[in-house]
């Protein structure tokens, strides 16, 4: 290994004596900017806040804070260690060289979102210049705050910024998609309550509501059904939702989903909905392996068949 490479290890762990050394070596020494900076990308990734003064501050050939587009800003946003908007404060107030907070097109912002990095969140947003928008990426930092389980204060804060906040609805329902992946019944509730530009529960043709099936939420499939303006239709694609049930590998909770649909369409003849997929009706019982689902099928497709004859 060379000067270099024992330079970004020592780096890396915050060994600032060894990279003192290594600096002030006589022989072939380090650069502090050697390879594009790369010693200080690997210390603003591991939240190492003496290092990256040091290697800021080095009298010889220095590691500039602006580094590669902000790169240095953007691995610190990303760092989940309580310090790391220490590192985001010391790269943005270098007097030398300091990163747009905007960075990458606000990929700093969308780094602090997804490590659910409130710090750095609001220290971005709130810089004095050229801060980032909170609609950065059309809605990239909403969907990184949706899709991560537990993220209900940045996902409010970023809704309710007052200049330049993400909609809701951002790409077609795409936040609330993200919201159900992550099984957050609450996140959902936010997103489709949200007083403006709310997304439709039925958003990208009832995709929220298979996947929440897929994902065996009965809690998110009711939200869903039970969306008062825009509701999917729970047979909507020849029954895709129940066929979604049916093939999942996850067990605990299918009944709970299955009798939510049964619930929200009980005149439906399910059976022969599933049955229009190519699946026979009574391979229902063998797919779910689950006798109280199969049994509310039936008993739906009895009572559909009862009323049609009579």
């Amino acid at each position: 290994m060379d000067g270099g490479g024992l330079l970004d290890a020592a780096a890396a762990r915050g060994a600032v004596d060894v990279a003192v050394a290594l600096l002030s070596w006589p022989v072939r020494t380090p650069r502090a900017d050697a390879r594009g900076c790369a010693a200080l990308l690997r210390a603003a990734a591991g939240n190492q806040l003496e290092m990256v003064d040091l290697l800021l501050s080095w009298p010889e050939s220095p590691a500039r804070a602006d580094c590669g587009d902000g790169a240095a800003l953007v691995a610190a946003a990303g760092c989940r260690c309580y310090r790391s908007s220490e590192v985001m404060r010391r790269l943005l107030e270098d007097p030398c060289h300091p990163p747009r907070a905007d960075c990458q097109g606000g990929a700093a912002l969308v780094a602090a979102v997804t490590a659910n990095n409130w710090a750095g969140v609001t220290m971005l947003l709130n810089a004095p210049a050229h801060a980032p928008r909170a609609d950065c990426g059309d809605g990239e930092a909403l969907l990184a705050a949706a899709g991560r389980k537990g993220c209900h204060t940045l996902l409010r804060e970023l809704l309710a910024w007052p200049l330049h906040a993400p909609r809701a609805d951002v790409r077609g329902g795409a936040a609330l998609l993200a919201a159900v992946g992550a099984g957050d019944a609450a996140m959902v509730t936010v997103l489709l309550n949200w007083p403006q530009h709310a997304p439709r529960a039925d958003a990208q043709g009832g995709e929220a509501l298979l996947l929440a099936c897929r994902n065996v939420n009965p809690a998110i499939v009711r939200l869903l059904l039970r969306h008062p303006a825009s509701a999917p239709r729970p047979c909507m694609r020849d029954g895709a939702a129940f066929l979604e049930l049916m093939l999942t590998k996850q067990r605990g909770n299918s009944a709970s989903v299955c009798q939510a649909l049964l619930d929200a369409a009980p005149d439906v003849d399910v059976v022969a909905r599933v049955a229009a997929r190519g699946i026979a009706p009574l391979d229902m019982q063998r797919l779910m392996d689950d006798y109280v689902v199969a049994a509310a099928a039936a008993a739906a497709t009895a009572a559909a068949c009862a009323d049609g004859s009579a």
